[in-house]
């Protein structure tokens, strides 16, 4: 594989993998204000406490559900990464984004790589 094919499929699953997580994190935050709302408004509505509570239930199961496919979603990114290495595309973070240290390494805010340590796959313009 050339390294324009690398290049060129890394940033396409990359892109992939990043649209999943930020539509994850969406549905979550949108889950976490249902939850928040339902309690509200069955008080502001004047009804028992047992009213709704199937809905609400259901609700914490979904949150739950989105919870347990954001990590999934994690461990493949994770796997693909790996991949990523073993082909030879470096891979970056986006702008505002710092990749955390390996699983296992306390105390360590982000990781770094130092010069010697990549190569590279583009030339600027």
């Amino acid at each position: 594989m050339d390294d324009d094919t690398r290049t060129r499929l890394g940033r396409e699953g990359t892109r992939i993998i990043h649209q999943i997580e930020d539509a994850l994190d969406s549905a979550i935050a949108l889950q976490g204000q249902l939850i928040s709302f339902l309690p509200q408004a069955r008080k502001d509505a004047g009804l028992s406490a047992v009213f709704g509570q199937g809905l609400f239930d259901n609700a914490s199961d979904l949150l739950s559900d989105l919870t347990q496919a954001r990590r999934r979603v994690i461990e493949a990114h994770r796997s693909a990464e790996a991949v990523a290495r073993y082909v030879g595309y470096v891979s970056a973070t986006g702008p505002g984004q710092n990749k955390p240290p390996p699983d296992g390494v306390v105390g360590v805010p982000e990781m770094t790589a130092t010069p010697a340590a990549l190569r590279v796959i583009e030339k600027a313009a």
